[in-house]
């Protein structure tokens, strides 16, 4: 009877490999997808949400967003301010999110978005290293007007969330815009630090936090942050 027990974890334990190879090397599918995982506070992640779902993001309860992955790395996304007034509707936007990279704990990604009317294009590349528990994220974008006698210009941003039990995590946000041209993205710029933690379910997730303008030279002394609210449903 010993030796016979001694047998079945054998074979239990040779089956258990092959699983344990694929996860720690990599089998193209990620574990422990929370909410909100597709982004930070404000800038996106190059991650994206399970084949079949859908996420209704509300960014400050005034900026809705709606998107539904068809493939796993394949998003399509809806947005606009929620209409306070009839000429927020003009902010309609259309956008699109592929996920090109996926190798162990690196993945990457393209965002691409465009408002009709104020005829505003964006496009996105996204580096994020880790996973849904700890993990870095690096950004650069562009933004093309393509109104009359306007300019496009560049935005780097870098951000990392970590978890801090079991259903917090604390964030912490960059983003450096750029004002004149392509080469100068570190020079006369706009820069935002953004800090919070995230409230996450499997299905829901809270975002709070604060904004700071780090380059804003008209605003009083007394100023210290804007206040930060997103919420995240995934059905």
């Amino acid at each position: 009877m010993c030796k016979s027990n001694k047998n079945l974890r054998a074979q239990q334990e040779s089956l258990r490999l092959p699983y344990i190879f694929l996860r720690l090397h990599g089998s193209g599918n990620r574990i422990d997808v929370f909410s909100a995982d597709q982004s930070l506070m404000n800038w996106p992640t190059a991650y994206t949400m399970p084949k079949g779902s859908s996420s209704l993001t509300s960014f400050e309860l005034i900026v809705l967003q709606y998107a539904y992955a068809f493939p796993d790395r394949f998003h399509l996304s809806i947005g606009t301010a929620f209409p306070i007034a009839k000429d927020l509707i003009k902010t309609f936007t259309l956008g699109t999110k592929v996920n090109y990279l996926r190798y162990n704990v690196l993945e990457a990604a393209v965002m691409m978005s465009y408002t009709p009317h104020y005829k505003i294009a964006m496009v996105w590349n996204i580096v994020s290293v880790g996973n849904p528990r700890a993990s870095v994220h690096l950004l650069l974008a562009h933004a093309e007007d393509f109104s009359e006698d306007a300019e496009g210009g560049l935005a780097f941003g870098v951000g990392g969330i970590k978890s801090l039990g079991k259903k917090v995590s604390g964030m912490v946000e960059f983003m450096n815009l750029a004002e004149d041209s392509y080469g100068d993205l570190l020079g006369d710029a706009d820069s935002m630090l953004l800090l919070g933690v995230r409230f996450r379910e499997a299905s829901t997730s809270w975002d709070i936090g604060a904004m700071r303008p780090l380059s804003i030279h008209e605003t009083p002394d007394e100023f210290i942050a804007f206040p930060f609210v997103k919420g995240t449903f995934l059905f």
